[in-house]
Parts: structure tokens; C-alpha cells; sequence
């Protein structure tokens, strides 16, 4: 099967903005970066058999405004970054929340239960283990990161009860994004506070890019909402 033009754009910025990243390349992450997002947005335009999606439009234009001052590296912004992305993932909750509600409300399996409650609770061990070393590191706006961590926790669990309920490839895409999420913001605000560690740069920037195009995938596959 052919592969699509934007799709290919895609991955050649995905690889180039990567290799920027491990060789430290500030030029480079200026011209392949700001390609990424763009290039999905064309593929979500073109692949879409439904009416767009205002949500996606949404979240994908606020992580693009998230993705540039990042890259701009802006003093003093990385307040206003959180925040533009912590709007992205509300709206993400939304989308997933609504999908969760269309499905049968109940587990099955006992053990599909089970493997939602360690889901669940690993993420608020995760939760809990960050915020305790900001506190050590006497991090600055800990409510709004407490807040930010919430919404992530909450968008993890709703996803793995999503995916138990209802198999189907564009929840496997949904999961998958999510994943990409945690690992990508976790990873982010651990390189905020410390930015010796090198390593974490790369396990900030790989899952970030990846999410997109999972991202995109959800929301191509993601049924139209049943009209009343």
C-alpha cells in the first residue's frame, strides 16, 4: 500500500527532529519540529471519512503552540506550557470520556477488573512518586502540577477501561497515545527540574512525536457520535 504524502512528511521530520535531538542540533529542531504537527493534521484532513472533529483540531493546535515554545526555549514559559497543554488533555478527556459512556458500563472478567485496578493504581503511584521529588526539589507551581498530574491519571484510567470494554483498534490507538502522553510529560517535568540527567530528553521527545501520529489514528477510526 502506497503511503500517504503527509504521513511520509511525517516520519522523514519525526527521524531528522530525533537525530537533532540525540546530537544536540538546534537548527535542525527548528526546521524539522514545526513540520510534524502540521503534517499530521493534513493526514487527519485527508484519511477522515467523517465530519472533522473540532476536539482533535483543538488539541492538535494547542500542542503545536506547546510544541514552538518549548522549542523556543522562552524564559519564563514553562508555566504557559503546562497549562496549554494540561487545556490539550481536557479536551483529550473529554473525547475519551464520551467514548467510555457509549460503551456497556461493566467488566466482564474479573480478571479485566484487575488489570484495571493495577492500571489505576500504578499510575497514582506515579503520580505520587513525581510529586514527591518536586517537593524535594522545591518545584514551583506544585498545584497546578498536582492538578496536571490528576488529569493525567485520569485520562490513563479511563483509556485502560476503554480498551478493556471494547477491543478495537481505534481504543488500541487511544491507549497507545495515552501511554505516549504519561511517559512523554513525566519524563518533562522531570528534565524541568533535572536537566543533568541528558537521557531524559530523549524519553521526553520520542514518546511525544510518537503520540501524534497515535493520536491522529484515534481519531480517524473514532466512531460519529449516534444522533438522538
Amino acid at each position: 500500500m502506497k503511503i500517504k504524502p503527509p504521513l511520509l512528511l511525517y516520519f522523514v521530520a519525526c527521524l531528522f527532529y530525533m537525530v537533532s535531538v540525540c546530537v544536540g542540533n538546534g537548527e535542525m529542531m527548528l526546521l524539522s519540529k514545526p513540520v510534524i504537527i502540521p503534517s499530521m493534521l493534513f493526514y487527519y484532513i485527508q484519511e477522515t471519512k467523517q465530519r472533522i472533529n473540532w476536539n482533535y483540531i483543538v488539541i492538535i493546535f494547542l500542542c503545536f503552540i506547546g510544541d514552538m515554545l518549548t522549542l523556543l526555549d522562552i524564559e519564563g514559559a514553562h508555566l504557559v506550557i503546562i497549562s496549554v497543554f494540561l487545556i490539550a488533555y481536557c479536551f483529550y478527556l473529554k473525547s475519551i470520556t464520551d467514548d467510555l459512556l457509549l460503551n456497556q458500563l461493566k467488566i466482564t472478567y474479573k480478571k479485566n477488573f484487575l488489570v484495571l485496578l493495577i492500571c489505576f493504581f500504578f499510575l497514582i503511584y506515579l503520580l505520587i512518586t513525581i510529586l514527591d521529588l518536586l517537593v524535594e526539589s522545591q518545584a514551583e507551581n506544585l498545584l497546578l502540577l498536582l492538578f496536571y498530574g490528576i488529569v493525567l491519571v485520569l485520562i490513563g484510567g479511563v483509556s485502560s477501561f476503554n480498551y478493556i470494554l471494547k477491543q478495537t483498534r481505534f481504543t488500541f490507538f487511544m491507549l497507545i497515545a495515552t501511554l505516549c502522553f504519561v511517559i512523554s510529560d513525566v519524563f518533562y517535568i522531570l528534565r524541568a527540574h533535572f536537566e543533568e540527567v541528558e537521557v531524559f530528553s530523549l524519553f521526553n521527545n520520542l514518546p511525544q512525536v510518537l503520540s501524534y501520529y497515535y493520536l491522529t489514528k484515534y481519531y480517524i477510526l473514532k466512531p460519529a457520535p449516534m444522533k438522538r
